[in-house]
């Protein structure tokens, strides 16, 4: 039988007899020294050292060829680190069988040395001209003291660099693992196809740290382990956190908020979260695609969370501006009226601006900004030139809404009309094949045009104070105790950048006052203007 501390898989496929010789339980070839190493070769079929065994299956073969040839990869890196250091450490040879497994290591000439015994100096030379140390004992050494052996010659002798300035084989296999690692989770990461900023997530590095001090050998949970009892046991983990959150209702009151999308599958899916001064957390989700999304549905839906909240816990019921959202919010107040129903702030500034963008000569002028950029981005070269003039600075800019997209694209064209200017003036542009063609010669008479940059300019002034409402009350924080003020400021600003001129800014305060007192503006956000400290 193999012996007990033979922890190598080829040692089952073996006996050892009483001269030390292994025995192929498949073809009964006695094979002698080379240790475990050797035996390995024979069932892998690699000739050249032992003949090869004829009666192994081909998938021991593949097993135990694979296994040769990580052996040959480790070497191989060893071999390179000793090179690099500039001394040998290790007995790594070409000439010398070594068996990882500690056993016996024969040399050509026959001579069978014990890897545990064999020098701990480098092994230079071959043949006749190594030296054997098998009869040297190691010396006793008392409690806190190194060993002779162990010290190497540098502690005989002064050093002739700084102390560390050379890497020691701890720190450069040290690098190795590190690097074979990180190697290892981003092949993963790269076929999984998971996004590269779920790095920055909290759980990252401790889920790093747990794996590492499992030690070699750990093993990742299974897919059944995932999606079962991993999943459940994070569930009843997270409803345990959320208890807190549910207890805070009671105290300070919540606030529903209803929220409409499609996915990828053509459903109608109605979420449902939960707003407090501690956070906002997602309730539940629900199917509508089966419905008509009348005002009745939605009135009972939104009930129903009511219901399952508490409604001595509820505040306002917050949904967006449709009508069948509206009508279903008149509904919950007469059912119940200790709620309030409340429009989103964010789709009520969208629609201002929606509404300016209907202004004939605002909606030209758009228009011309985005045949401008759509122009720059739909030819590669010109958007090439474009931000090599720019300094990579981009000239469409994606926002929260669909309309302050529209807004916020014509700031940065507007921030960027010099270096636009000198794009299309440019001896690269007027020698390229675009600036020949009509639609080129179309899109730089624009760009040099007086007049829409003009308008450009003053759309951007009454725009902006409105996109940063918007910002606000679609940030983290509750905006509730500052839309009021924030309006209000919003339509100083479009005043004050009008120069106080009446007929400029009354047009725009019209769009926003007709949004602002048919929807937007509600009793809770004056009470909250009221009651804000600040």
């Amino acid at each position: 039988m193999a012996p007990k501390e033979k922890k190598d898989a080829a040692w089952l496929h073996c006996q050892v007899d009483d001269g030390g010789k292994k025995i192929c339980n498949y073809c009964g070839k006695k094979i002698g020294g080379g240790g475990i190493h050797r035996f390995k070769q024979h069932l892998a079929g690699a000739r050249g050292n032992v003949e090869p065994c004829r009666k192994v299956s081909d998938d021991l073969r593949a097993e135990m060829l694979s296994s040769i040839e990580a052996y040959q990869e480790e070497k191989a890196k060893a071999k390179k680190i000793q090179e690099d250091i500039g001394r040998s450490s290790m007995p790594f040879e070409d000439d010398i069988d070594y068996d990882p497994e500690g056993g016996d290591c024969e040399t050509p000439q026959g001579h069978l040395t014990s890897f545990e015994e064999s020098s701990s100096f480098p092994i230079r030379g071959r043949g006749r001209h190594r030296a054997s140390n098998s009869n040297l004992k190691r010396p006793r050494t008392t409690p806190g003291t190194t060993p002779i052996s162990n010290r190497g010659l540098d502690s005989y002798f002064v050093p002739r660099t700084t102390p560390g300035a050379q890497p020691t084989i701890d720190a450069k296999w040290k690098k190795m693992e590190k690097e074979a690692a990180w190697e290892c989770i981003a092949r993963w990461w790269y076929d999984a196809d998971i996004p590269f900023n779920a790095t920055n997530s909290s759980y990252y590095q401790p889920m790093i740290d747990a794996i590492a001090s499992c030690g070699p050998g750990f093993k990742g949970p299974s897919f059944q382990d995932i999606r079962g009892p991993l999943l459940r046991n994070e569930v009843q983990r997270i409803d345990e956190y959320l208890k807190e959150f549910k207890e805070s209702w009671s105290k300070t009151g919540c606030t529903i908020m209803s929220d409409g999308w499609t996915d990828g599958k053509s459903r109608t899916i109605i979420n449902f979260l939960i707003a407090c001064p501690k956070r906002t957390m997602f309730l539940k989700s629900g199917d509508a695609s089966d419905q008509v999304k009348d005002a009745q549905l939605l009135f009972h839906l939104l009930d129903g969370v009511v219901i399952e909240v508490g409604l001595e816990n509820v505040v306002q019921i917050i949904t967006d501006n449709a009508s069948n959202y509206v009508a279903a919010g008149r509904m919950l107040e007469e059912k119940h009226p200790t709620i309030w129903w409340t429009p989103c702030a964010a789709h009520c500034l969208d629609l201002m601006l929606e509404d300016i963008g209907k202004i004939e000569w605002v909606k030209k002028c758009v228009e011309q900004a985005k045949s401008i950029t759509r122009y720059i981005y739909n030819h590669s070269w010109v958007l090439s030139l474009m931000r090599k003039n720019t300094g990579g600075k981009e000239l469409v800019r994606s926002a929260i809404t669909r309309f302050a997209t529209n807004f916020l694209s014509l700031q940065s064209l507007v921030d960027q009309k010099a270096n636009l200017r000198k794009m299309f003036s440019c001896d690269e542009w007027n020698e390229c094949q675009w600036s020949q063609k009509a639609e080129g010669k179309d899109i730089a008479d624009k760009v040099f045009e007086k007049t829409f940059w003009k308008k450009a300019e003053e759309i951007v002034l009454f725009s902006e104070p409105l996109v940063r409402v918007l910002r606000m009350v679609d940030g983290d924080k509750p905006a509730m105790g500052f839309i009021y003020e924030a309006m209000d400021q919003a339509k100083e600003a479009i005043k004050k950048a009008y120069g106080d001129k009446r007929q400029k800014y009354f047009p725009i305060w019209k769009i926003i006052d007709d949004r602002w007192n048919k929807q937007l503006h509600r009793p809770l956000h004056a009470a909250g203007y009221y009651l804000n400290p600040r």
